[in-house]
């Protein structure tokens, strides 16, 4: 049961700070594009180890698998949260 929370702990982190490097606005011109690109990269780098422990864990097919769901979850979960702050900000 630990290791689903983590997987989709490190999925909605990736998403989210990739989200956040794609965003226009404040934080574009608060941030250089080194810490832009930084943030990039860290969101694929957490994606890749969720990738890694869920395939260290489960094996390679059942891993790959239920990392691809997992993806699903959280980017859906950073879509609806990115929603709902533009709405109610």
């Amino acid at each position: 049961m630990m290791v689903h929370g983590t997987v989709l702990l490190l999925t909605v982190l990736g998403f989210l700070l990739l989200a956040l490097t794609h965003t226009r606005g404040s934080l574009q011109h608060r941030l250089s594009l080194f810490w832009l690109k930084g943030l990039f990269w860290l969101g694929w780098l957490l994606l890749s180890v969720a990738l890694t422990v869920a395939i260290g864990f489960w094996g390679s097919a059942q891993g790959a698998t239920l990392w691809a769901g997992y993806l699903s979850a959280g980017a859906g979960l950073v879509f609806l949260c990115r929603v709902v702050t533009n709405r109610y900000s």
